[in-house]
């Protein structure tokens, strides 16, 4: 059985957290939460560039144990892509291990999170006012990429059905 990849990926305050664990729970995959809020954290001082490939490399890791348990799949709550758009947003460059992380590691479908919901303020969230050039960000390298995407919408119960949609044809056997 070949395990099927799912990432939510998307601004920051979208319900990727929520969708993604909501959808693995359904889909009766594993769920991989986002190492980036853990690492963060825990870090005594501002984080810098450098920091994001590690964060990449945990995130990756814990994706690997995941599998373990959940052969058939998984959903991530991120994705190397996201650590590639905030790295290029936020400090202006990006890591080519982290460039070639996101061409190589690909997900069988990738589920870009609309800024349709209300931004929920968050020690770690840094913009809110650039949501929408954000989410433009992830469609562009989707496309780019080829990844195969779809750009979710809606609220609560609706969102989730759409991001099931989503993704329905990859268990379709």
């Amino acid at each position: 059985m070949i395990p099927k990849l799912i990432s939510v990926t998307g601004p920051e305050s979208t319900g990727k957290s929520q969708l993604s664990r909501d959808l693995a729970e359904e889909l009766n995959l594993g769920w991989v939460p986002e190492v980036a809020r853990t690492y963060l954290s825990e870090l005594q001082r501002a984080y810098n560039r450098s920091d994001l490939f590690d964060i990449l490399q945990e995130q990756l890791h814990l994706e690997r144990e995941t599998l373990k348990h959940y052969p058939q799949g998984l959903v991530t709550d991120t994705d190397p892509l996201v650590i590639q758009i905030w790295s290029a947003f936020k400090f202006g460059s990006v890591d080519p291990k982290i460039v070639s992380t996101v061409q190589q590691h690909r997900y069988d479908h990738y589920l870009v999170l609309d800024v349709d919901l209300p931004w929920e303020p968050d020690p770690l969230r840094e913009h809110p006012n650039q949501r929408e050039e954000l989410l433009n960000l992830y469609l562009n390298q989707c496309v780019k990429s080829q990844f195969p995407h779809t750009l979710i919408s809606g609220k609560g119960p609706k969102r989730l059905a759409n991001a099931h949609r989503a993704v329905r044809h990859l268990f379709d056997d």
